[in-house]
């Protein structure tokens, strides 16, 4: 067992004065671990420096995967971390100084590489400055206005994409209830159900969505076999024997006499597996 301290930090070392928005975390591991009995006893740190690279993979694995599930797009930037698209390179490389100082340095000294650029970056740092929460914030919204705010846009993109990964989330989360509301109920003797996850009726490109869903979520179902084909087989008690109209009949709570006199055209069936 091992205790880590970690800080996290949403702006870069001031450059000029200017704290550029980048967020990371600082992690510190403690020279000490806990035994099973209870002592405790320095670690080990080889191990920890060769999992480096490892370590930087899932964290930036993490920074890829969290802004995407909000919506946004997410790419590689120069050093391989997750960058938010959208964002011209001018105002990439204006809002990032201190990456533009340790490039500079690295220049400067010939060297290149992950060793190199770490040493560049205590190298050609500035000394901390005092800078408050109110000051940094109006430097960003400067810095983006001179940008044609640009993080408006990309904000805005991203609640759309959201918005419209939710609709389609509730869309297949509906389908699964109906096609499964559908495929309980078919043992029921009922000639009309009105109950049921779906029980109004669909009309013009509503009802062509719903179709859909629910055909894509069928087919799915059916592939796993939880629903057959039957050839030549009639429905009676012994026997369930169901067309696909069956389960949209069923989800939709009617029976539309004009939709399904369209829709006969096969002569397999299907039933509850």
């Amino acid at each position: 067992m091992s205790a880590v301290a970690k800080f996290e930090h949403d702006t870069a070392r001031p450059v000029d004065g200017y704290a550029a928005l980048q967020l990371h975390t600082h992690a510190f591991i403690f020279n000490v671990t806990e035994r099973p009995d209870g002592s405790t006893r320095a670690i080990q740190p080889q191990g920890l420096f060769d999992s480096q690279n490892f370590a930087t993979a899932v964290y930036q694995s993490e920074l890829t995967l969290r802004p995407s599930q909000l919506g946004y797009e997410i790419e590689p930037g120069r050093s391989g971390a997750p960058e938010i698209r959208r964002y011209t390179q001018e105002y990439l490389d204006a809002s990032s100084p201190r990456s533009r100082q340790i490039r500079e340095q690295l220049e400067k000294t010939g060297y290149s590489g992950p060793g190199a650029a770490q040493i560049a970056a205590h190298s050609s740092r500035d000394r901390k400055q005092p800078l408050t929460p109110e000051k940094v914030l109006a430097a960003h919204k400067e810095m983006a206005a001179s940008f044609g705010n640009q993080a408006q846009q990309v904000v805005a993109g991203a609640r759309a994409r959201n918005r419209q990964e939710e609709q389609y989330l509730q869309k297949m989360t509906r389908a699964k209830e109906d096609v499964t509301f559908a495929r309980d109920s078919m043992f029921e003797q009922e000639a009309v159900q009105t109950s049921g996850p779906s029980s109004e009726m669909h009309s013009g490109a509503a009802w062509g969505d719903f179709i859909s869903d629910i055909r894509h979520e069928f087919d799915q179902r059916r592939q796993a076999g939880q629903f057959r084909s039957v050839q030549g087989r009639k429905h009676d008690s012994s026997v369930v024997s169901q067309k696909y109209d069956c389960i949209v009949w069923r989800v939709s709570g009617r029976w539309n006499r004009r939709w399904l006199s369209m829709r006969r055209g096969g002569s397999s069936g299907c039933s509850v597996g």
